[in-house]
């Protein structure tokens, strides 16, 4: 299956009738396309009084592709190694580890509704960044614009950040019923006070209490919207080229 452009921003119209609002950071040359384009909404509500909202870009948020809340997990796997900055007191708040969402798009982000793959393009057969989604019988409204969907380009971002990001999506109850039965399983577990491994036999309520090995970290998982902007004056790969 080809993957699919990113969405077209709404057609422009003449300046004094703007339909759409540009993203665009300083630091970028006027002849590269926005970052963002976002739908206006223009016209008059139900009580006949007039408002335009054509230049408000609102309900933008910072997402983390290693959430916030696996910080312990972040830090003992040394991702910190993937930052682009490496002087940031929060190594997980690096513009690395970061990506700009519309808000309905980070809740199912943060759902583990969809993620970004790496997929082969049919056609010129070069892998690139695509949206899944997943559970689609459970996302009949998602599916149709944003699986299989290409994003915009993406600068600065660690991919090693991407595929934890997949990773931490796919192994989840929502995506695999392992961790909702009650068949037995025999599993290898990580003892993080000794240092080794050791074999056990546990039912699937049990691995998924047994597999966390770190407690939620106690913050935020929002992030200021300037530390992901101050990543894009860094000159780094684009993403979704290969």
């Amino acid at each position: 299956m080809p993957v699919l452009p990113p969405l077209d921003p709404p057609p422009s119209t003449p300046a004094s009738q703007r339909r759409y609002v540009g993203i665009r950071h300083p630091a970028y040359l006027q002849s590269e396309q926005p970052l963002l384009r976002f739908g206006a909404i223009d016209g008059d509500n139900r009580d006949g009084v007039d408002f335009d909202i054509a230049l408000v870009a609102s309900a933008i948020e910072v997402a983390h592709s290693v959430p916030m809340a696996d910080e312990k997990w972040f830090l003992s796997n040394t991702m910190d190694r993937y930052g682009a900055s490496g002087s940031d007191p929060q190594p997980i708040d690096d513009p690395s580890n970061l990506i700009t969402l519309r808000r309905d798009l980070r809740h199912l982000f943060e759902t583990r509704r969809f993620t970004l793959v790496p997929k082969r393009d049919i056609p010129d057969k070069a892998r690139r960044l695509a949206l899944y989604v997943f559970s689609p019988d459970d996302n009949n409204e998602v599916v149709p614009l944003y699986h299989n969907r290409s994003p915009a380009p993406l600068s600065g971002i660690a991919i090693e950040h991407v595929f934890a990001r997949f990773a931490w999506t796919i192994f989840s109850g929502q995506t695999v019923r392992f961790f909702k039965g009650m068949a037995e399983y025999a599993v290898l577990l990580f003892d993080p006070k000794t240092d080794e491994i050791k074999e056990a036999k546990l039912r699937a309520l049990d691995v998924r209490t047994q597999i966390k090995i770190f407690d939620a970290f106690p913050k935020s998982c929002s992030a200021s919207p300037r530390k992901r902007q101050r990543g894009h004056l860094r000159k780094t790969k684009t993403m979704n080229s290969r």
